[in-house]
């Protein structure tokens, strides 16, 4: 489904929640926060719960997804020409006998382009890399800053797992009962 489909399909409100959504990605926001931001009023986990079930339509997850493609592509010819100048510094560098700005160009692009990790090239880099909770956990005092900012994160993500369990047991008790 094209773009021009998925913006007819969705109302203006949808449409704005899917583009936080999907600015939310690079910017480390919630969902909720995306929901917020899209002009949607909620207290407390509401937003967590709007968000949730917006995400469930299929027609705003397709829009994310589309979303996501496009800005994919638009950074791929991004990091494509840094690549390309780096390699024209790199061969000016060898040109000029200036080994020591070759080799950094080198691992610039090597950087650049996720060969090689400006962390610890033998860690993991994404939750998805992660094959035990220690790494996981390892990953979250990085990104966040320390062990009771991870602590912190982890009682906000329970509490959130608590309510959306709370509102599936609502709605399996509602339906058995109706």
């Amino acid at each position: 489904m094209n773009d021009i489909s998925h913006r007819m399909r969705l109302r203006p409100r949808h449409e704005l929640f899917c583009q936080r959504v999907t600015q939310g990605i690079a910017l480390g926001w919630t969902q909720a926060k995306a929901y917020e931001l899209a002009g949607y009023r909620a207290r407390g986990h509401a937003a967590e719960v709007g968000a949730s079930l917006l995400m469930k339509n299929p027609e705003i997850v397709g829009r994310v997804r589309e979303l996501q493609r496009r800005g994919a592509q638009r950074a791929a010819v991004t990091v494509e020409s840094v690549v390309d100048e780096l390699e024209v510094a790199r061969q000016a560098a060898l040109a000029c006998e200036q080994v020591s700005a070759a080799v950094a160009a080198s691992a610039t692009k090597a950087k650049v382009t996720g060969l090689l990790d400006k962390r610890n090239n033998d860690r993991p880099v994404t939750i998805e890399e992660c094959q035990t909770s220690d790494e996981v956990i390892e990953l979250m005092i990085e990104e966040l800053g320390g062990e009771h900012e991870v602590l912190a994160e982890i009682e906000r993500m329970r509490e959130a797992l608590i309510e959306r369990l709370a509102i599936r047991a609502k709605l399996i008790t509602h339906s058995s009962t109706g």
